[in-house]
């Protein structure tokens, strides 16, 4: 009995719950990260394209992913897309909605303004919506998106 609630306490101590998890930097105060609801209207009536990522807050690929967006040439390329960051654990319908190839994470789409997918500007292989974490991978996929806009 005792064991247990020693082995409990040390869990609770390592492992701690959802809401004592910090929370992914994402560059908030340079990137202007907005809603899915919101970023698709707002692309829509600015003829901008759509960065779209899904991730979720418990993923250490994604966590290693969000530094990519403290990097200034991607904070200056941001100003041109709206967008949008998508936590698939608060929106499984979206996450659903955007499983071209499986839902794993952190996942990156490229829209059109009117919400259509840029998908020849993916490779054709297996996890192509997974464009890695170095700054160059990610700068030239804007760039990408912005050149087929």
């Amino acid at each position: 009995m005792i064991a247990s609630v020693v082995f409990s306490i040390l869990c609770i101590s390592f492992f701690p719950l959802n809401s004592e998890r910090k929370k992914i930097q994402w560059n908030d105060s340079k990137i202007n990260w907005i809603s899915y609801e919101e970023g698709m209207k707002d692309s829509l009536k600015n003829g901008r394209p759509v960065l779209l990522i899904l991730y979720a807050e418990w993923c250490p690929a994604c966590k290693t992913y969000a530094k990519v967006f403290f990097d200034e040439n991607i904070q200056k390329l941001s100003h041109r897309f709206s967008m949008i960051r998508v936590d698939i654990d608060q929106n499984p319908e979206l996450s659903r909605k955007y499983s071209v190839d499986g839902e794993y994470i952190p996942r990156t789409y490229f829209l059109y303004p009117d919400g259509r997918l840029m998908e020849t500007i993916y490779p054709q292989i297996r996890y192509r919506f997974f464009i890695g974490s170095r700054v160059e991978n990610v700068k030239w996929f804007m760039e990408d998106a912005l050149d087929e806009d």
